[in-house]
């Protein structure tokens, strides 16, 4: 568990706030422009310091009234939009200047180099990199150093959408936690296991991706689906998820592991144990009624689905009426639409 309460005076606001986040995946950081995510981050790292700061990581408490553990003894890294390679080497030395440091093989390094697809420029100087290529290389560098916490402020904007979704895939498996800072809501959607909320310095809310899918303006549920090995011919999905056999074509993804948005305006009732044909290839979820709320021209029914998610599902009162619903029913939803984030 990372442990922050921040009371600080900055130039425009004060960073004025208290966060509980997990010591395990990726948690982002999320708000509008000078919201104080970066100055967040800065204090996480020790970069800004105030007598009514606290800063505790696991066991180790970083900041408190007469305690302060600098920078480089955290075992942090920190990637920001900005390089800040070493201009006067080039990338093979800037990669095993952080090896070194951090007493890593030639295998861990060689590693690095492939997965982040260094091969072709490793003898170029810091000068003649794209922005892009620069972003790739910090990031490279930073996990050579094999931090015990990573914190990334917007470390891919120079990047272009698949390279983005490829470097948060493999960020997404590592066991180190990281704090991701972003203000775009699909990079959080594709990566993202918990939410804190930013606005003027302040906290506005925390909680798991599903708990704070609302925040992000959707109104629906991400779970997480594995592509079967060896699918069938005669079966009608060829994903596996929490919430039940997916099919998803080819042309989606073909991805082993992905993440799926089911918003609440794709779903549709289906008549319950209706059995859909292997040539309709239907997506059907299960879910129960909890309450039901009258809201101006529709009626909303509080989901629970069968990973214990909580949905909210809008209908039209005549609709409703027709259905004959009460709480503690049990749905069969049809998916009309998956959306991979």
């Amino acid at each position: 568990m990372l442990k922050i309460k921040l009371k600080q005076t900055l130039a425009h606001f004060k960073l004025e706030l208290e966060l509980d986040l997990p010591a395990h995946g990726i948690s982002a950081i999320y708000g509008h422009s000078g919201a104080g995510k970066s100055s967040l981050l800065r204090a996480i790292a020790g970069l800004e310091s105030a007598s009514g700061n606290h800063v505790a990581f696991k066991h180790q408490l970083w900041q408190a009234p007469q305690i302060f553990i600098p920078t480089h003894q955290r075992r942090i890294a920190y990637v920001t939009q900005e390089s800040y390679l070493f201009p006067h080497i080039n990338v093979l030395q800037n990669l095993e200047f952080a090896a070194k440091r951090a007493k890593s093989t030639t295998a861990q390094l060689q590693q690095i180099i492939e997965q982040f697809q260094l091969e072709t420029l490793l003898k170029r100087r810091v000068n003649k990199l794209s922005g892009g290529e620069k972003q790739r290389i910090s990031l490279a560098r930073a996990l050579l150093t094999q931090p015990q916490l990573l914190l990334l402020d917007e470390p891919f904007s120079a990047l272009d959408q698949a390279q983005t979704n490829y470097l948060l895939n493999y960020l997404s498996g590592l066991e180190m936690p990281i704090i991701y800072v972003s203000h775009v809501r699909e990079e959080i959607l594709h990566c993202a296991s918990y939410i804190a909320q930013i606005e003027n310095g302040k906290l506005i809310k925390a909680g798991t991706l599903n708990q704070m899918l609302s925040s992000l303006a959707y109104d629906g549920v991400i779970i997480v689906a594995k592509r079967n090995c060896s699918p069938q011919a005669n079966l009608s999905y060829n994903y596996t998820s929490e919430l039940g056999d997916l099919y998803l074509p080819s042309w989606v993804s073909t991805a082993e592991i992905i993440r799926i948005l089911i918003e609440s305006s794709t779903l549709r009732i289906r008549k319950f144990n209706s059995i859909a044909t292997n040539t309709e290839r239907i997506n059907l979820i299960t879910a129960q009624i909890q309450t039901i709320t009258s809201k101006n021209e529709y009626i909303q029914l509080n989901l629970t689905l069968a990973n214990n998610t909580q949905l909210n599902l809008n209908l039209e009162a005549q609709q409703f009426m027709q259905q004959k619903l009460k709480p503690g029913d049990n749905l069969q939803l049809e998916i009309l639409k998956l959306h991979v984030v």
